[in-house]
């Protein structure tokens, strides 16, 4: 820090964190911290870097500096952002804001749920305890885990509703809390839930989610849920199967799509293999000489551009997926070893987030501005 402050001219970012560290060391105990100190930094760190992440670190600094209230109201804007839908340490900070603001019965339930969404065995028991010491025992009735449980083990749902049904409403318990007592979940509650997780969903599939919610409110005998919630029009348009040759070429000509994308998207066309299968693939699993791999029970081949580019993609890796995701995984989200590479410490790369890319990426050619599935590079 003394380096950098000789140095001179605008912190960057990588100064802020170091300035919030070094406040933090200071301090012979945590009441000696300067929260304020804190929160000023973490002001300046959110212009330069605004991600949800940050954002929430500043609630938390706010909060200690300047009383529970204030850091909730930063939290609370902060629970409509998708990229935080499923991370457990938003319900946990809200959580003890609101214990400190001597709403008890709020601050349990938001323990409960950060619980459910940890990966963390530990995360998971100190979170569970901390609602545990809370007293009373919350409003009596059933939970809306427990009436979502019983709801989808009825034996007159065929198969595919069964799993149109479990999607949606599994969801919205990750969302609300599984132990949320039934009578107070309200339509304001779903209908912010269901926009955070399904607001750039199609029309059919925003649809379907509203269908699943209103059949479960009449089941459970309870008043619309998704009222605050509109369905969408779906309209009939044709959808083009495939890019042209031409089109293809231009998209893996730009210079803004990576030797991932590339190499993926020229795989699936030369190959014409399913998405997930092509996703599957492992490096031992390759043939590079013959231009094939072995994947769920078939062959996929390739020709000789896809050739070109595997060796640089692989990069001397020896295992592990063929195609990665760009960071490591969290600590707390380990995935499975088969999904792992060795040799990087990443994990493989996704469906969602190789059907987001494509999807952006080709944007530009849908007359639509929707963007095509992956399914529109196969070659057949």
């Amino acid at each position: 820090m003394l380096r950098a402050r000789e140095a001179g001219g605008t912190p960057g970012p990588y100064v802020l964190q170091a300035a919030i560290a070094v406040c933090h060391a200071q301090a012979r105990t945590a009441e000696d911290t300067d929260w304020a100190q804190i929160a000023a930094l973490y002001e300046a760190l959110v212009r330069l870097v605004p991600t949800p992440v940050v954002r929430l670190n500043r609630a938390v600094a706010v909060a200690m500096a300047h009383g529970p209230r204030a850091g909730l109201e930063l939290v609370d804007a902060l629970t409509p952002d998708p990229a935080l839908q499923d991370y457990h340490l938003l319900p946990s900070v809200r959580g003890d804001l609101l214990l400190r603001l001597g709403r008890g019965q709020e601050a349990r339930l938001e323990f409960l749920r950060a619980a459910s969404l940890t990966g963390n065995a530990a995360e998971r028991a100190f979170l569970r305890r901390r609602a545990e010491e809370i007293a009373g025992t919350g409003p009596p009735g059933p939970t809306l885990g427990q009436t979502v449980t019983r709801f989808l083990e009825r034996d007159d749902l065929d198969a595919q509703t069964l799993r149109s049904y479990a999607q949606t409403l599994r969801r919205l318990c990750r969302a609300l809390g599984e132990q949320t007592p039934l009578p107070s979940v309200t339509a304001d509650q779903v209908a912010r839930a269901v926009t955070t997780a399904w607001e750039q969903a199609a029309a059919k599939t925003w649809n379907r989610h509203l269908s699943a919610i209103r059949s479960f409110s009449a089941w459970a005998d309870l008043d619309d849920l998704a009222a605050g919630l509109r369905r969408r029009p779906e309209t009939r348009r044709a959808v083009r199967r495939a890019l042209t040759s031409a089109q293809l070429e231009a998209l893996c000509g730009r210079p803004d799509v990576s030797l991932r994308e590339r190499t993926l998207w020229l795989l699936l066309h030369e190959s014409s293999a399913p998405v997930r299968t092509v996703l599957s693939l492992n490096v031992e699993d390759l043939d590079l000489e013959d231009r094939r791999a072995r994947a769920d029970g078939r062959w996929v081949t390739w020709r000789s551009r896809t050739a070109r580019l595997l060796p640089d993609l692989l990069a001397g890796r020896t295992r592990g997926p063929v195609f990665l995701s760009d960071r490591r995984p969290a600590p707390s989200r380990t995935p499975a070893p088969a999904d792992l590479c060795p040799q990087t410490g990443r994990r493989r790369l996704s469906y969602e987030r190789a059907e987001y890319l494509f999807k952006q990426a080709t944007k530009p050619l849908d007359p639509h501005g929707a963007g095509y599935t992956l399914t529109a590079v196969r070659g057949d």
